[in-house]
């Protein structure tokens, strides 16, 4: 395997040079964010679930398609439900309600649509992707991006979190 190969193949795990590079970048995003004031216009993708309303950023957000039947894989833990193909690419596909409600597994035969994620190895199972919104949102909500409830009751996720709950640096694709 070539070095720039191992590199990113670290990084999906993660680890190494080219991870903890994105970590700072991203850390210096959020605190310029936290320093602004007043509301920052965002573009949300809505999604419906079991457990009510989320939003994700939609920067975050490659691409919906229909809720494939995912490959089990022994030994996930839930809320991940297996390996899946979607757009060209192998990917985790994980219950947006476990991971982010907590709550228990999606019954595999359950329809809904799948949300890939950009630059992760992972795919959100929802009921539903409803629509693309603008939002405007206070400055300090996207600097921590965590669950920040929106003015229609959708809760904002913080994709990286989602990212570390689903574990996706451990379990490769």
């Amino acid at each position: 395997m070539n070095p720039d190969g191992d590199v990113v193949l670290r990084a999906f795990k993660g680890e190494g040079p080219l991870f903890e590079s994105m970590l700072d970048e991203r850390a210096r995003e959020l605190a310029q964010a936290f320093e602004a004031e007043g509301e920052i216009g965002l573009d949300v993708l809505i999604l419906i679930g079991a457990q009510g309303r989320w939003a994700l950023p939609l920067a975050a957000v490659v691409r919906v398609e229909t809720l494939p039947r995912p490959l089990p894989v022994p030994g996930l833990p839930a809320p991940l439900m297996g390996l899946t193909l979607l757009a060209g690419r192998r990917c985790l596909l994980a219950d947006l309600d476990g991971l982010a409600a907590e709550t228990a597994p999606r019954p595999a035969d359950r329809p809904g649509h799948a949300v890939l994620l950009r630059h992760l190895p992972l795919a959100l199972a929802v009921d539903r992707a409803e629509a693309i919104a603008s939002v405007a949102v206070p400055a300090a909500m996207t600097a921590g991006l965590r669950r920040g409830l929106l003015a229609d009751g959708a809760v904002l996720l913080d994709v990286g979190r989602l990212a570390v709950k689903a574990k996706v640096g451990e379990h490769r694709p």
